[in-house]
């Protein structure tokens, strides 16, 4: 028969999960048994205790002296963790989110928060919302470099950095925090979007007729979500003809259809079906990219109208009401549709007009 090893444990309790105290041969005093959960292993100490009652005693400080050594930034109580904000933040922008058009803007936010091993709730999750640091957040950034081929591009960056924010925000409106850290700022580089000259906008349209007129199509359609959500805009007075014209090919139609392409239900098919349609008209008419070799897409036909309306109205336009009508801010107007627009000598007048 064997013997009884010294150190096997004759006398067990367990006080909680994670946490118990037991006794050997080998010493009179209880000792504290911690299992450590981020390392996924026991750490055992002497309580120096003979008591159970003082040894359970002991272990509790043995327990929390352990934590606080782990990650003194990790919250206390669960709710001053960044999770705990995460899950209000996804709550509150999921019945948020059911009104808005754009039914991937949750999801997108979502994968961001959620995303396994370097998701930002997998990163944050258990720190407290108020020792949340910009340097913190960099090295997060930092991490996500060091877990791929190629460096996140800066846009993407931002995008975890915004969502961070707006995460911290929440605990800042319930009175958690009184501040939010400076995020680091993304580089960022301005692209203007690809347009159409005028001669080249009338060829396309050239272009669109003979192949309608070749095809003998029922109606030409596009289908046009706003990212900004609701908004009332004006259009140009020929559109008023141009929606009666496409009413009038649908006599039977409900107030609550579809104008373009109402037999498809999913909208998802009509605009990839209006893509390709677009896409071929510019093979046709040999404007497949701008003159600085930038492809162009549907909504170049919106980067023209901006620019066809400010030099239609000879610079009188008020550029404020333009943007706003675009559903677009006056910086990116400036920025991305007209940055690369001739003056004509009509706009030149105006500007040196008294």
């Amino acid at each position: 028969m064997s013997e009884t090893s010294v150190n096997t444990k004759k006398q067990i309790k367990h006080l909680r999960r994670g946490l118990s105290i037991y006794k050997t041969e080998r010493s009179p005093f209880w000792h504290a048994r911690v299992y450590i959960s981020s390392k996924k292993k026991y750490v055992v100490r002497s309580t120096k205790e003979t008591s159970r009652l003082d040894a359970a005693e002991v272990a509790e400080e043995i327990l929390t002296d352990i934590k606080s050594k782990q990650n003194s930034n990790h919250a206390a109580a669960k709710d001053r963790s960044f999770e705990h904000f995460a899950q209000i933040y996804m709550n509150m922008a999921r019945v948020q989110k059911n009104g808005v058009k754009n039914k991937y803007a949750f999801s997108d936010e979502a994968k961001i928060l959620l995303r396994e091993t370097d998701g930002v709730i997998s990163y944050f999750g258990k720190y407290d919302v108020g020792k949340i640091t910009s340097g913190m957040v960099r090295d997060y950034l930092f991490f996500l470099d060091s877990r791929r081929d190629k460096p996140l591009a800066f846009s993407t960056k931002a995008k975890q950095c915004m969502m961070i924010r707006k995460v911290l925000m929440v605990a800042l409106e319930d009175g958690v925090i009184d501040i939010i850290p400076p995020m680091p700022k993304q580089r960022t580089k301005d692209a203007p979007r690809p347009t159409f000259t005028d001669k080249e906008y009338k060829h396309l349209m050239t272009t669109a007729r003979r192949i309608a007129s070749e095809g003998n199509p029922t109606h030409l359609e596009l289908t046009l979500f706003g990212k900004t959500g609701f908004r009332i805009s004006a259009t140009m007075p020929f559109a008023q003809g141009l929606y009666q014209s496409v009413r009038s090919k649908s006599p039977n139609a409900e107030p609550t259809d579809y104008v373009f392409m109402p037999e498809y239900q999913n909208r998802t098919t009509a605009v990839n079906t209006a893509r390709r349609l677009f896409n071929h008209v510019l093979e046709e008419s040999n404007l497949r990219k701008d003159m600085s070799g930038n492809p162009r897409t549907p909504y170049s036909l919106r980067h023209y109208a901006l620019q066809a309306r400010l030099r239609g109205s000879q610079g009188k336009v008020n550029i404020y009401w333009l943007a706003k009508n675009a559903g677009t801010p006056v910086d990116q107007l400036e920025r991305f549709y007209l940055k690369k627009m001739a003056l004509r000598p009509e706009q030149i007048r105006n500007l040196q007009s008294t």
